[in-house]
């Protein structure tokens, strides 16, 4: 584990950023009353937001920011509260931690399991305190029950159901709601979710069976104040407004979770657990006891304050300040974004596979219609117009049914999935992952029971059959490289042996550092003789060039362009004279043309001479 980085505060309390003005102020209220922490700073895109933020907080010296990334260079500023639109918690904080601020972010830890994966990573390496915001495990009834299940009052936790309902309750103010990264999942199914998983020790989950959609944030139904926004405001939905689903543990645990922005249900949020020796509700907050056929209820009574939020916020401060070891880390938030991700996209293919079944069913009706039109039309009992409506029915729906296809066929689905659905016309709940060439398994990233999810690289596999070299080519040597030349490759694991290969491709630029070309070399691999990551050396064979005269470089001088040597002739005077050059060796170059044998030519004193020539403009001997 790294080292905690100590805030740079001499006062004692943390000074923290508040960035978005949303649910920013519900974290800002509670650590502007804690006595060792100091609201300093705020940043929103909109400068009224702010005002009204700092007036509501009484915040009149608070510094003002448009800009998160003046305020995480702030070196007056210790930490920072991430409460930006779902699709914007990764960029935030990975600025915060990278200038060595303290963070906590608001649920969900980020809008993809991709980019939540690499800001626990950056947060872990730079040695800050890192924290969920995560107003409901927090919360004093979940923290009452939570100290029962620490206690083993409910010995093994087994089950347990988790609800989020509202009524009307699709945010309106903010399109990062409802785009793609947002949805009612996202937003409150989190907090059920990771309160029960809290409650039942955080158990290592194994599997994830989930259904999500969206039935009315696209009609514009179902928004919080019961009035519906402007057309251009939900015709842009793209996130789900109901989720739910199963998710088992290794342990052999079971929990239940819905999420809904709307329904027609009354408003609820619950989380029941069964419990070997006793079980719970969340609100009431209620233990439920059998012993001996006699049943006992015991209402647990929770005090109003402290709130969540004023528990998780004091807590943070007190990580920071007294290094105690935080509660609720962002990698409780990854763990927590892993079943939720795993949830959405399990979801996504029941989905479509449902689509599927519904167009190939329409596709079938529509053929059979139109066959009957055929046929009636052929003994003159309908007319060609109603025909010509059977065969685009039929046409429309054989579309349907291939943009159906084309969807699974995009999620993963092998073709001898498809043929199984239309064969069985049911839906399974496991997915064959299929390898798309035959090769072997060199990498494997996951573990048996592990939840993944679609963007995960489960395993590398490599086709050894034939391998590829990869070389870098000196740039004086770039001119032998040949396209389909063949070539030998030797490896120091076995040195006596050489490999034939083939160029395949040439780079068309130097690498500016090495001034090196890259090439790469085909090479068959029959026996799997050669491994990847070998080194190896290539061997290229030129064709023989013809002996040639040889003299110093500096002999070689350079006029308009052209190459010329200074030769003596017998009435001891210097003859200009252009040359054709071959390969430098070491200190001399080779002179193809131009040169006879037992020639003497000038190398002390060549570059005067070519000075003379270039006053007096002496023409050079071809």
């Amino acid at each position: 584990m790294s080292k905690r980085k100590s805030p740079r505060t001499s006062s004692g309390k943390v000074r923290v950023g508040i960035v978005g003005m949303g649910i920013g102020r519900a974290n800002a209220k509670p650590l502007s009353k804690n006595p060792r922490a100091e609201v300093a700073a705020l940043c929103d895109i909109l400068p009224a937001r702010m005002d009204e933020a700092a007036k509501d907080l009484n915040l009149p010296n608070a510094k003002k920011y448009t800009d998160h990334f003046e305020l995480c260079r702030d070196p007056e500023i210790d930490a920072i509260f991430v409460g930006t639109p779902n699709q914007y918690h990764v960029p935030v904080a990975l600025e915060a931690v990278k200038n060595g601020k303290h963070v906590l972010v608001t649920k969900p830890l980020a809008d993809a399991l991709e980019p939540a994966r690499k800001l626990v990573k950056a947060a872990e390496s730079a040695g800050v305190v890192n924290m969920m915001s995560l107003s409901t495990r927090f919360g004093g009834s979940c923290r009452a029950l939570g100290r029962y299940a620490a206690g083993g009052i409910f010995g093994e936790i087994y089950f347990a159901r988790a609800r989020s309902v509202r009524r009307l309750g699709i945010p309106h103010w903010s399109l990062g709601f409802i785009q793609k990264g947002g949805g009612a999942w996202r937003d409150m199914g989190v907090h059920v979710l990771d309160a029960a998983w809290w409650l039942m020790g955080m158990p290592e989950p194994v599997s994830v069976l989930g259904a999500a959609g969206a039935k009315f944030g696209p009609r514009g139904e179902g928004y919080m104040g019961g009035k519906k926004p402007p057309q251009d405001f939900y015709s842009k939905y793209a996130a789900d407004d109901y989720a739910g689903g199963f998710i088992r543990f290794k342990n052999g645990a079971g929990l239940q979770v819905e999420s809904f922005w709307a329904s027609h249900q009354p408003d609820e949020l619950n989380i029941e657990l069964f419990g070997t020796e006793a079980g719970a509700k969340l609100h009431p907050t209620t233990v439920y006891r059998t012993s001996d056929y006699v049943n006992s209820d015991e209402t647990i009574h929770v005090p109003k304050d402290p709130n969540g939020f004023d528990t998780l916020t004091a807590h943070w401060v007190d990580c920071i300040l007294d290094g105690i070891s935080c509660e609720a880390p962002l990698r409780h938030g990854l763990l927590v974004q892993e079943m939720m991700e795993a949830l959405l996209d399990s979801a996504d293919l029941g989905l479509a596979e449902g689509a599927y079944l519904k167009a190939s069913a329409r596709q079938h009706e529509a053929q059979l219609a139109y066959e009957r039109a055929a046929n009636l039309h052929e003994h003159r009992a309908i007319s060609l117009a109603e025909l010509q409506r059977r065969e685009a029915e039929m046409k429309t729906a054989r579309a349907d049914a291939r943009e159906a296809a084309h969807r699974l066929t995009l999620l993963g689905v092998a073709s001898q999935k498809l043929q199984r659905l239309d064969r069985e016309q049911t839906i399974r709940s496991d997915v064959a992952i299929r390898a798309p060439f035959a090769g072997r398994v060199i990498v494997r990233n996951i573990t048996r029971g592990e939840v993944i999810e679609t963007a995960q690289k489960c395993f590398v596999i490599a086709d050894l059959s034939d391998v590829w070299v990869i070389g870098n080519v000196p740039e004086k040597d770039v001119r032998f490289i040949r396209p389909d030349e063949s070539v030998k490759v030797v490896v120091p694991a076995y040195p006596h042996a050489l490999f034939s290969g083939t160029i395949t491709h040439i780079s068309d630029v130097l690498d500016p550092e090495t001034r090196t070309m890259r090439l790469r070399v085909t090479v068959p691999n029959p026996d799997r003789l050669l491994k990847p990551e070998m080194f190896a050396m290539v061997q290229v064979y030129t064709a023989t060039v013809q002996e040639a005269l040889r003299v110093p470089l500096a002999a070689v001088q350079e006029i308009d362009g052209g190459k010329m040597i200074f030769v003596k002739r017998a009435d001891d005077r210097f003859e200009p004279r252009r040359v054709v050059l071959g390969d430098e060796q070491s200190e001399h170059v080779m002179v193809l043309e131009g040169l006879r044998e037992g020639e003497e030519v000038v190398v002390k004193g060549a570059f005067a001479l070519k000075s003379e020539v270039e006053i007096h403009r002496v023409e050079p001997t071809p």
